[in-house]
């Protein structure tokens, strides 16, 4: 998923189930059915297609093919794939978004190693109305 120490799924939430309440894992999870409440994961998250979740998100990588409503805390990259949905913000040393992903947020892209914001200068944003961009 994110590198070469990636570790298998440990945990599905399977296309029919539904919870509501609070996860918290030490291994990676994937999600293919619905959750209302958050994640807290020491591994990474991974959204299928079917995919919904309603609350925050916080894990080492993040990936959403199908639809999340929260805020987004990954410690090393977050991925919105085809069709996949994020209404929230997202805070991130990376962030990739494919052809046909739809964010709705704000983004704080945060240095790996410090846990602090990128620094751009003012020649280099440009404001477009919640996105700043190039």
């Amino acid at each position: 998923m994110f590198g070469k120490d990636d570790k298998k799924v440990d945990s599905v939430i399977g296309v029919e189930a539904e919870i509501k309440g609070n996860i918290v894992s030490k291994a990676t999870i994937r999600i293919d059915g619905k959750i209302e409440g958050s994640i807290t994961c020491e591994g990474d998250v991974v959204i299928g297609k079917d995919g919904k979740v309603k609350g925050d998100i916080k894990a080492k990588g993040i990936i959403i093919g199908g639809k999340v409503t929260g805020n987004i805390n990954a410690e090393n990259r977050t991925e919105i794939l085809e069709g996949g949905q994020l209404v929230g913000d997202i805070r991130s040393p990376a962030v990739i978004i494919a052809e046909g992903g739809i964010f709705d947020g704000y983004c704080e892209m945060v240095s790996k190693e410090k846990g602090k914001v990128v620094e751009i200068s003012e020649r280099e944003q440009k404001v477009s109305g919640r996105i700043r961009s190039e």
